[in-house]
């Protein structure tokens, strides 16, 4: 758990301050502690430090959620929307729990256009590597890092535009 606490706390750190950003929190259940909006760090760092582990980990669910509320956002963007990148960094401790079957919510995800980045910390697989590669999604990015790692992966993933899933493990 701060593991994933550091990791966002870093990644928020290195935002663009113009950055919209959400927090959604899948233990136990899916829900956005951060709704998607202008980047505000020290709202986005207090939700982080509230966070905890709960159990459940619905990856499938948190990964519908936050593609909902991307093209939520986008809709309400309108013409601002054009070029925009719009990104999902899925962010897990732990192993998938039940819920949607992650599988098929990314070769939903992968119709949207949306980046999808998922970094598992400090343990072997969470599936979602094996996911990525049968859904053929090419649009993100994949490792399990350790925490020395995820200053190194935070910058992988704000800077490059198209990394092949399945580089980590």
């Amino acid at each position: 758990e701060h593991a994933v606490h550091l990791f966002l706390v870093l990644l928020v750190a290195l935002l663009p301050d113009d950055a919209n950003v959400g927090l959604l929190e899948f233990s136990g259940s899916c829900k956005w502690i951060v709704p998607i909006g202008r980047l505000n760090r020290n709202f986005v760092n207090g939700r982080i430090g509230n966070m905890g582990a709960g159990g459940g980990t619905a990856i499938g669910d948190a990964l519908f959620a936050a593609s909902e509320g991307l093209a939520e956002h986008k809709a309400r963007m309108g013409p601002k929307a054009a070029g925009a990148t719009f990104q999902i960094v899925l962010l897990s401790d732990g192993a998938n729990g039940g819920g949607r079957n992650p599988a098929d919510v990314i070769v939903e995800v992968s119709r949207t256009g949306q980046r999808l980045d998922v970094i598992g910390v400090e343990f072997q697989d969470n599936g979602i590597k094996a996911a990525l590669e049968a859904s053929g999604f090419k649009n993100g990015y994949h490792e399990v890092v350790q925490v020395d790692r995820l200053f190194a992966t935070i910058k992988q993933i704000l800077k490059l535009e198209t990394i092949n899933v399945g580089s980590g493990g």
